[in-house]
C-alpha cells in the first residue's frame, strides 16, 4: 500500500470520504482542511470572548481588550477562509450553483450549533 499517505481512512491523500462515508462524496484534502480550519477558528472566536468576559469580571480591561483584538483579527481570517473555501467547492463543483446556494446558508441564515451567531457577529462591523 504505497499509495497510501497516512490519512486516517486509510484512502490517498488526494480525497476523504464525504457526509455518510460515500465514496461519490468525497472532498478534496484542502477543502476539509479549510472546513476544520474556519471551524475551529470559530471556536477560538467564541472562546476568546469568555476570556474577555472572565476578565473584565475581574476588572482587567487592558487583558479584555487585548482577547477581543485576538477575537477581532481571528473573524477577520475566518471571513477570508470562508472565501476560499466557497472558491475550493465552487471549482470541486464546476462553478455550478451549488456553490452559491452554500454560501447563501453560510452567510444568511446559518447559525453555528449553540445558537451563537458568532460567524454573524463579525460582520458588518466597523472595528479595525
Amino acid at each position: 500500500m504505497a499509495n497510501q499517505t497516512g490519512t486516517s481512512s486509510g484512502m490517498s491523500s488526494g480525497t476523504r470520504m464525504g457526509a455518510g462515508g460515500q465514496r461519490g462524496e468525497a472532498a478534496s484534502d484542502v477543502t476539509y482542511n479549510l472546513i476544520s480550519v474556519l471551524y475551529h477558528t470559530l471556536q477560538g472566536c467564541e472562546t476568546y470572548e469568555q476570556y474577555a468576559q472572565d476578565a473584565e469580571q475581574q476588572g482587567r480591561q487592558e487583558v479584555a481588550q487585548y482577547f477581543r483584538e485576538v477575537q477581532q483579527h481571528a473573524r477577520q481570517m475566518a471571513d477570508r477562509g470562508q472565501q476560499l473555501l466557497m472558491q475550493c467547492l465552487q471549482s470541486e463543483q464546476g462553478g455550478g450553483h451549488s456553490g452559491q446556494q452554500m454560501h447563501s446558508q453560510a452567510t444568511g441564515g446559518g447559525q453555528q450549533q449553540g445558537g451563537s451567531g458568532s460567524m454573524q457577529r463579525g460582520r458588518g462591523s466597523s472595528q479595525a
